[in-house]
Protein backbone atom coordinates (compact mmCIF):
# COMPACT_ATOMS: atom_id res chain seq x y z
CA UNK A 1 0.00 0.00 0.00
CA UNK A 2 1.41 3.22 -0.67
CA UNK A 3 1.53 5.50 2.45
CA UNK A 4 1.31 9.43 1.58
CA UNK A 5 -0.19 12.26 3.57
CA UNK A 6 -2.02 15.19 2.55
CA UNK A 7 -0.03 18.48 3.96
CA UNK A 8 1.61 21.46 3.84
CA UNK A 9 4.06 23.39 4.64
CA UNK A 10 5.34 26.63 2.73
CA UNK A 11 8.22 29.01 2.68
CA UNK A 12 7.16 32.72 2.02
CA UNK A 13 8.83 36.02 2.27
CA UNK A 14 6.41 37.62 4.75
CA UNK A 15 7.53 41.26 5.96
CA UNK A 16 6.39 41.50 9.53
CA UNK A 17 4.71 39.22 12.10
CA UNK A 18 3.22 40.53 15.52
CA UNK A 19 4.32 38.85 18.28
CA UNK A 20 3.97 38.40 22.19
CA UNK A 21 5.10 36.50 25.52
CA UNK A 22 8.04 35.85 27.79
CA UNK A 23 11.15 36.22 26.48
CA UNK A 24 13.37 32.84 27.91
CA UNK A 25 17.01 31.95 26.50
CA UNK A 26 17.21 28.65 24.47
CA UNK A 27 20.27 26.25 24.19
CA UNK A 28 21.65 27.62 20.97
CA UNK A 29 21.64 31.30 22.33
CA UNK A 30 17.94 31.65 20.82
CA UNK A 31 15.12 33.38 22.06
CA UNK A 32 11.62 32.49 21.45
CA UNK A 33 8.75 34.58 21.44
CA UNK A 34 5.30 33.24 21.07
CA UNK A 35 1.72 34.52 20.50
CA UNK A 36 -1.09 31.74 21.30
CA UNK A 37 -5.05 31.74 21.44
CA UNK A 38 -5.08 30.84 25.29
CA UNK A 39 -8.30 32.98 25.50
CA UNK A 40 -9.64 30.14 22.89
CA UNK A 41 -8.39 27.49 24.72
CA UNK A 42 -5.34 26.78 22.86
CA UNK A 43 -1.90 27.16 24.21
CA UNK A 44 1.94 26.79 22.96
CA UNK A 45 4.43 26.13 24.89
CA UNK A 46 8.25 27.02 24.09
CA UNK A 47 10.80 24.85 24.17
CA UNK A 48 12.50 27.78 26.90
CA UNK A 49 9.33 26.66 29.01
CA UNK A 50 11.02 24.81 32.31
CA UNK A 51 8.30 22.17 32.20
CA UNK A 52 8.98 21.70 27.96
CA UNK A 53 10.97 18.79 28.07
CA UNK A 54 9.13 16.51 30.75
CA UNK A 55 6.35 17.34 28.61
CA UNK A 56 7.85 16.36 25.26
CA UNK A 57 8.99 13.42 26.25
CA UNK A 58 5.51 11.95 27.97
CA UNK A 59 4.07 13.10 24.32
CA UNK A 60 6.59 11.72 21.98
CA UNK A 61 9.06 9.42 23.61
CA UNK A 62 11.92 9.53 22.41
CA UNK A 63 13.79 12.62 22.99
CA UNK A 64 17.49 11.72 21.60
CA UNK A 65 19.65 12.05 18.98
CA UNK A 66 18.50 14.31 15.94
CA UNK A 67 14.90 14.87 17.76
CA UNK A 68 16.54 16.51 20.64
CA UNK A 69 18.51 18.92 18.48
CA UNK A 70 14.96 19.53 16.43
CA UNK A 71 13.00 20.16 19.86
CA UNK A 72 15.70 23.14 21.07
CA UNK A 73 13.51 25.17 18.39
CA UNK A 74 10.01 23.16 18.68
CA UNK A 75 6.94 24.00 20.17
CA UNK A 76 4.26 22.11 22.21
CA UNK A 77 0.36 22.74 21.18
CA UNK A 78 -2.56 21.75 23.15
CA UNK A 79 -5.85 21.78 23.18
CA UNK A 80 -7.54 22.72 26.28
CA UNK A 81 -11.27 22.56 24.61
CA UNK A 82 -14.01 20.16 24.52
CA UNK A 83 -13.59 20.39 20.55
CA UNK A 84 -11.48 18.06 17.71
CA UNK A 85 -8.92 20.42 16.19
CA UNK A 86 -8.77 19.42 12.95
CA UNK A 87 -6.95 22.09 11.04
CA UNK A 88 -3.95 24.33 12.80
CA UNK A 89 -1.56 27.21 10.93
CA UNK A 90 1.83 28.63 12.52
CA UNK A 91 3.90 31.85 11.18
CA UNK A 92 7.40 30.84 11.84
CA UNK A 93 9.24 33.80 11.75
CA UNK A 94 13.09 34.03 12.20
CA UNK A 95 15.10 37.25 13.19
CA UNK A 96 18.87 38.36 12.75
CA UNK A 97 20.41 39.82 14.92
CA UNK A 98 19.91 42.76 13.77
CA UNK A 99 16.13 42.50 14.19
CA UNK A 100 15.41 42.00 10.33
CA UNK A 101 13.41 39.19 9.10
CA UNK A 102 15.72 36.37 7.78
CA UNK A 103 12.97 33.74 6.72
CA UNK A 104 9.52 32.92 7.56
CA UNK A 105 7.49 29.35 7.53
CA UNK A 106 3.80 29.44 7.25
CA UNK A 107 2.95 26.03 8.24
CA UNK A 108 -0.45 24.46 7.60
CA UNK A 109 -1.35 21.34 9.28
CA UNK A 110 -4.75 19.38 8.46
CA UNK A 111 -7.12 16.63 9.12
CA UNK A 112 -10.67 16.70 7.80
CA UNK A 113 -10.67 13.18 7.04
CA UNK A 114 -11.88 11.02 9.75
CA UNK A 115 -10.66 8.08 7.99
CA UNK A 116 -7.48 9.37 8.62
CA UNK A 117 -5.76 10.63 12.09
CA UNK A 118 -2.23 11.61 13.02
CA UNK A 119 -2.48 15.13 12.69
CA UNK A 120 -5.71 16.27 14.37
CA UNK A 121 -5.62 17.31 18.00
CA UNK A 122 -8.58 15.60 20.49
CA UNK A 123 -9.77 17.51 23.18
CA UNK A 124 -6.85 17.79 26.08
CA UNK A 125 -4.05 16.59 23.91
CA UNK A 126 -0.94 17.89 22.19
CA UNK A 127 1.29 17.55 19.29
CA UNK A 128 4.95 18.67 19.18
CA UNK A 129 5.63 21.41 16.40
CA UNK A 130 9.28 21.84 15.12
CA UNK A 131 9.96 24.43 11.96
CA UNK A 132 10.48 21.31 10.17
CA UNK A 133 7.28 19.61 10.68
CA UNK A 134 4.98 17.42 13.40
CA UNK A 135 7.18 15.40 15.80
CA UNK A 136 5.12 12.10 16.05
CA UNK A 137 5.11 10.18 18.84
CA UNK A 138 7.14 6.73 18.41
CA UNK A 139 4.18 4.94 18.86
CA UNK A 140 2.45 6.03 16.30
CA UNK A 141 2.78 4.36 12.59
CA UNK A 142 4.24 6.84 9.90
CA UNK A 143 6.91 6.83 7.54
CA UNK A 144 9.18 8.34 10.22
CA UNK A 145 8.27 10.06 13.41
CA UNK A 146 10.99 13.00 12.81
CA UNK A 147 10.17 15.38 10.60
CA UNK A 148 12.72 15.90 7.58
CA UNK A 149 15.67 18.13 8.46
CA UNK A 150 16.84 19.98 5.42
CA UNK A 151 20.85 19.82 5.23
CA UNK A 152 22.07 22.68 7.55
CA UNK A 153 18.93 23.12 8.62
CA UNK A 154 19.15 22.66 12.56
CA UNK A 155 22.91 24.98 12.09
CA UNK A 156 20.92 27.60 10.48
CA UNK A 157 18.92 27.85 12.83
CA UNK A 158 21.17 27.84 15.49
CA UNK A 159 22.13 31.26 14.18
CA UNK A 160 19.48 33.14 14.44
CA UNK A 161 19.21 35.34 17.39
CA UNK A 162 15.17 34.82 18.08
CA UNK A 163 12.34 32.65 16.41
CA UNK A 164 9.17 33.94 16.79
CA UNK A 165 5.57 31.56 16.65
CA UNK A 166 2.22 32.52 15.98
CA UNK A 167 -0.82 30.83 15.91
CA UNK A 168 -2.62 32.10 12.53
CA UNK A 169 -5.79 30.11 12.76
CA UNK A 170 -7.12 26.69 14.02
CA UNK A 171 -10.30 25.29 13.02
CA UNK A 172 -12.71 23.00 15.24
CA UNK A 173 -14.49 19.86 14.10
CA UNK A 174 -17.59 22.13 14.38
CA UNK A 175 -16.45 23.95 11.62
CA UNK A 176 -15.41 27.12 13.67
CA UNK A 177 -12.40 28.73 12.87
CA UNK A 178 -10.22 30.89 15.39
CA UNK A 179 -7.08 33.12 15.00
CA UNK A 180 -6.28 36.36 13.22
CA UNK A 181 -5.76 34.14 9.66
CA UNK A 182 -3.73 36.57 7.97
CA UNK A 183 -2.68 33.80 5.94
CA UNK A 184 -4.34 31.56 3.69
CA UNK A 185 -4.94 28.44 5.66
CA UNK A 186 -8.84 28.22 5.23
CA UNK A 187 -8.72 28.41 1.77
CA UNK A 188 -5.98 25.29 1.80
CA UNK A 189 -8.44 23.72 3.76
CA UNK A 190 -11.63 24.14 2.20
CA UNK A 191 -9.99 23.68 -1.07
CA UNK A 192 -7.65 20.89 -0.47
CA UNK A 193 -10.74 18.33 0.87
CA UNK A 194 -13.28 19.52 -2.27
CA UNK A 195 -10.36 19.02 -5.11
CA UNK A 196 -9.74 15.66 -3.50
CA UNK A 197 -13.20 14.46 -3.21
CA UNK A 198 -14.05 16.04 -6.83
CA UNK A 199 -11.47 13.79 -8.31
CA UNK A 200 -12.41 10.93 -6.20
CA UNK A 201 -15.90 10.90 -7.26
CA UNK A 202 -14.76 11.20 -11.26
CA UNK A 203 -12.67 8.75 -11.15
CA UNK A 204 -14.42 6.54 -9.58
CA UNK A 205 -17.85 7.62 -12.38
CA UNK A 206 -15.10 7.33 -15.23
CA UNK A 207 -14.39 3.52 -14.16
CA UNK A 208 -17.97 2.73 -14.32
CA UNK A 209 -18.50 4.03 -17.48
CA UNK A 210 -15.12 3.88 -19.50
CA UNK A 211 -12.23 1.40 -20.62
CA UNK A 212 -9.49 1.25 -17.87
CA UNK A 213 -7.25 2.91 -20.99
CA UNK A 214 -9.46 6.15 -21.11
CA UNK A 215 -9.18 6.15 -17.69
CA UNK A 216 -5.97 6.46 -16.79
CA UNK A 217 -5.78 8.73 -19.91
CA UNK A 218 -8.29 10.97 -17.96
CA UNK A 219 -6.03 10.68 -15.24
CA UNK A 220 -2.87 11.46 -16.93
CA UNK A 221 -4.43 14.81 -18.28
CA UNK A 222 -5.30 15.62 -15.02
CA UNK A 223 -1.78 15.17 -12.98
CA UNK A 224 -0.32 17.05 -15.66
CA UNK A 225 -2.19 20.06 -16.28
CA UNK A 226 -1.02 23.45 -16.13
CA UNK A 227 -2.28 25.99 -13.71
CA UNK A 228 -3.78 29.01 -15.17
CA UNK A 229 -3.83 31.94 -12.87
CA UNK A 230 -4.55 36.01 -14.23
CA UNK A 231 -1.59 37.67 -15.47
CA UNK A 232 0.43 39.79 -13.20
CA UNK A 233 -0.78 37.93 -9.77
CA UNK A 234 1.84 38.17 -7.75
CA UNK A 235 3.42 34.66 -5.96
CA UNK A 236 0.98 36.06 -2.52
CA UNK A 237 -2.00 36.54 -4.50
CA UNK A 238 -1.81 32.77 -6.00
CA UNK A 239 -0.80 31.69 -2.76
CA UNK A 240 -4.41 33.70 -0.95
CA UNK A 241 -6.61 32.52 -3.44
CA UNK A 242 -8.89 29.36 -3.31
CA UNK A 243 -8.06 28.14 -7.13
CA UNK A 244 -4.36 27.88 -6.95
CA UNK A 245 -5.04 25.41 -3.65
CA UNK A 246 -8.01 23.05 -5.76
CA UNK A 247 -5.71 22.96 -8.88
CA UNK A 248 -2.82 21.55 -6.32
CA UNK A 249 -4.45 18.75 -4.33
CA UNK A 250 -6.55 17.95 -8.13
CA UNK A 251 -3.31 17.56 -9.71
CA UNK A 252 -1.88 15.45 -6.34
CA UNK A 253 -5.00 13.21 -6.40
CA UNK A 254 -4.66 12.21 -9.71
CA UNK A 255 -1.28 11.51 -9.53
CA UNK A 256 -2.04 9.23 -6.73
CA UNK A 257 -4.55 7.72 -8.44
CA UNK A 258 -1.91 7.03 -11.22
CA UNK A 259 0.09 5.61 -8.69
CA UNK A 260 -2.52 3.41 -7.33
CA UNK A 261 -3.04 1.92 -11.24
CA UNK A 262 0.16 0.76 -11.37
CA UNK A 263 -0.50 -1.58 -8.42
CA UNK A 264 -4.03 -2.77 -9.69
CA UNK A 265 -6.94 -1.82 -11.19
CA UNK A 266 -8.89 -2.58 -7.09
CA UNK A 267 -6.02 -0.50 -5.69
CA UNK A 268 -7.00 1.80 -7.60
CA UNK A 269 -10.74 2.00 -7.09
CA UNK A 270 -10.26 1.32 -4.04
CA UNK A 271 -8.37 5.00 -3.11
CA UNK A 272 -10.88 6.46 -5.69
CA UNK A 273 -14.24 5.40 -3.34
CA UNK A 274 -12.24 6.87 -0.27
CA UNK A 275 -11.24 10.05 -1.65
CA UNK A 276 -14.94 10.66 -3.05
CA UNK A 277 -15.67 9.69 0.28
CA UNK A 278 -13.49 12.67 2.07
CA UNK A 279 -15.72 15.60 4.14
CA UNK A 280 -15.63 18.59 2.48
CA UNK A 281 -15.66 21.05 5.74
CA UNK A 282 -17.94 24.51 6.22
CA UNK A 283 -15.57 26.76 7.85
CA UNK A 284 -16.99 29.65 9.38
CA UNK A 285 -15.16 32.36 10.19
Amino acid sequence: MINWRYRHSLLLSLAAILVCGVINPLMAQTIMNWKDLARDGVTLLPSTAPEFSATAAALIGNTSGEVASVLGYSVILRNHTTLTIRGYALRWTFLVRNGNTANANYQIEQNFDPQQSGVEILPGTARVLSPFGIIHPTSLAVVSTTPRVPPGGLTQLAQYASIAVSLDAVAFDNGKVIGPQEGFAVNVWQSMNKALRDIGTATVEKARHGSHEDLVSWLTAQAGQEEAHDVGATTYDRLAGSSHWYYVYAKMAAQRLLDFSKESDGALLTEANRLSKIPVPTLTR
